[in-house]
């Protein structure tokens, strides 16, 4: 992995010399006391992380886009160990206060993110555990589906709209057709 003081060795100005990457970074940072969020006030990327551009093509090499809390890390601390992420421990996306910064591995960082990995009970009360839960695969991954909320819904549904078969009940109905034809 390449840190971001080798992309600066890698630029190769031609005419007159560019500022350097510090020197464009600090003056977008709206500065608190040690202990506040830094906020970045440049640009923005999707996810609300912000991101600043080097390489140029005028000067040959390729634009690429960094994030700037990584930037900072970098600068005021120092590489970030092979395999670790930054986790926002302020949870600001636009904070580049390194003490807000934590290297950790990408599994810690999800565990520490908003999300129901360590949750134990549904938000209806029902226990996760291994007779009232079933894995569904959803587009980031696994969810954890509590099985009496699942039914209760399905009840429900099934009340609501008589005419229409629900999933569960579409294989019920083609079994009796294929033995009553």
């Amino acid at each position: 992995m390449l840190h971001i003081s080798d992309w600066e060795s890698r630029l190769v100005p031609k005419g007159p010399r560019p500022k350097s990457l510090a020197d464009r970074f600090w003056p977008k940072i709206q500065k608190g006391g040690p202990d506040e969020c830094w906020i970045w006030t440049g640009g923005v990327g999707n996810h609300g992380y912000g991101s600043i551009s080097i390489g140029s093509r005028i000067e040959g090499s390729t634009r690429t886009k960094i994030l700037v809390h990584r930037l900072a890390y970098e600068l005021l601390i120092g590489p970030i160990p092979d395999g670790l992420v930054l986790d926002h421990l302020c949870k600001v996306p636009r904070c580049v206060n390194p003490k807000h910064l934590d290297p950790v591995t990408q599994r810690e960082n999800f565990a520490r993110g908003n999300n129901n990995m360590y949750k134990t009970h549904c938000p209806q009360g029902h226990p996760y555990d291994e007779t009232n839960t079933r894995l569904k695969k959803g587009r980031w991954g696994f969810q954890r589906i509590c099985k009496k909320c699942e039914y209760t819904y399905q009840r429900r549904y099934d009340a609501t709209h008589p005419g229409v078969p629900s999933a569960r009940n579409k294989a019920r109905l083609e079994k009796r057709r294929a033995e009553n034809p």
